[in-house]
């Protein structure tokens, strides 16, 4: 529960997650009953010991249990699920008392929160099957707002210092102007968002002002920009290279379970749709697997772009907020830039080869279970994420050799 004198912070979200409301009689509990240990803090076992209603302070504190180390959790039933999840897919805790009775994990999730100074930014993670379809499914532009908003539980995730409060803000809100503009196809707005990045590094280590960059993030936003696009032919060797390599280095770590997609209630694994599409059961040359890809992804742009693009332009927009775009990750800014870019790439690989597969007939299920995918690969699974981030980092660093190998543009 909030507490007085608790600080607001000038936040940046999407407008929508103040509809936000976990309801697991509509996701079918997706969080509330996979096992999670859901630890309770003293204060709240103490809020939990002072409900007047007996019946149902009994029946919230015979579901926690006092552990060996001495802290309290809320148990789980043999089948996984919260001892507190009812029948009807709700939280006991959450329809009796309200939201503000519930434990840090449960208030938190899915909500993602950074702070840099006194700006703060955040959203929700697309694991949510519900933040999933409030955040990617409108097909106008996200809209997004600035309030002054407290955190959640002082809860927020770490943020890399790497500019002003001031200066991310102006930063942050270009990025998320760029990946907003329809005139360009998404591939170009990473690109420009790239060149923009990349003058940022450049404008800060020389010490330019808030003002300063603020002229220079209006160029950007200009129709003269698109000029820089000439500049990145798509070198699809290249591309085809970078990707095959991550597919083998997944397969020899026996990570490739981590991928699947679901459609008309079945599960498939995302690798073997990759390696049937790709004809790759026998010996294919990367001209032949150039030739297919162009091939796919003409598909790709005719039968599925029209329908869903505005589900993954979307999902780059949230992508901003999630990875605290662009200062989670250590280095220059445009590290954070390379693993937004290919983190982007892998998911449209994978729906790449599933519109081939299914010759073009995906539906809107089908993206959010991919999209839902890769988010549960990189927020659930460390080992993965820190080896995907190595992967990317190794290769080509130089920014227009980089862009070359991993961004279309010029497709209209």
């Amino acid at each position: 529960m909030r507490s007085e004198g608790q600080s607001c912070f000038d936040t940046l979200r999407p407008a929508c997650i103040a509809e936000f409301l976990c309801d697991g009689s509509v996701c079918d509990s997706n969080c509330c009953a996979k096992g999670w240990g859901i630890g309770i803090d003293e204060e709240y076992y103490a809020l939990y010991q002072s409900i007047s209603d007996e019946g149902i302070r009994l029946r919230v504190l015979d579901a926690i249990e006092q552990r060996e180390d001495g802290a309290y959790a809320i148990k789980s039933l043999k089948n996984g699920a919260c001892s507190l999840l009812e029948s009807d897919g709700l939280c006991f805790l959450q329809k009796n008392m309200g939201a503000s009775y519930l434990s840090s994990t449960c208030a938190l999730y899915p909500r993602v929160t950074y702070l840099l100074g006194n700006m703060a930014s955040g959203s929700l993670t697309l694991t949510c099957p519900i933040a999933r379809k409030l955040l990617l499914l409108g097909k106008t532009p996200m809209r997004l707002e600035r309030v002054q908003a407290p955190l959640l539980r002082d809860a927020c995730w770490a943020v890399q210092p790497k500019m002003d409060a001031g200066a991310f803000r102006i930063v942050q809100e270009t990025a998320l102007a760029l990946l907003q503009q329809r005139r360009y196809a998404l591939d170009e707005r990473l690109a420009l968002l790239g060149f923009f990045i990349d003058r940022v590094d450049e404008s800060l280590g020389a010490g330019t002002e808030e003002r300063e960059l603020s002229g220079i993030a209006e160029f950007y936003l200009t129709p003269s920009a698109a000029e820089l696009l000439t500049y990145v032919p798509f070198d699809s060797a290249a591309y085809m290279r970078w990707l095959f390599g991550w597919m083998d280095e997944v397969k020899r770590r026996d990570w490739d379970a981590l991928f699947w997609g679901r459609r008309a209630g079945m599960e498939e694994a995302s690798f073997n749709q990759v390696a049937e599409v790709y004809e790759l059961q026998g010996e294919n040359s990367l001209a032949r697997l150039e030739a297919l890809y162009a091939e796919y992804r003409a598909l790709y742009r005719e039968k599925f772009l029209p329908a869903h693009g505005h589900v993954l332009e979307n999902y780059l927009v949230n992508e901003i907020f999630l990875m605290a775009f662009p200062c989670k990750y250590e280095g220059s800014l445009l590290v954070d830039w390379r693993l937004l870019v290919a983190r982007w790439k892998l998911l449209e690989f994978f729906l790449i080869a599933w519109v081939k597969r299914y010759e073009g007939d995906v539906g809107e299920e089908e993206v959010l279970s991919l999209i839902e995918c890769a988010e549960h690969s990189t927020m659930h699974f460390p080992r993965y994420t820190e080896a995907w981030n190595a992967y990317i980092q190794a290769g080509e660093q130089e920014l227009l050799p980089w862009m070359s190998q991993m961004l279309v543009c010029g497709e209209r």
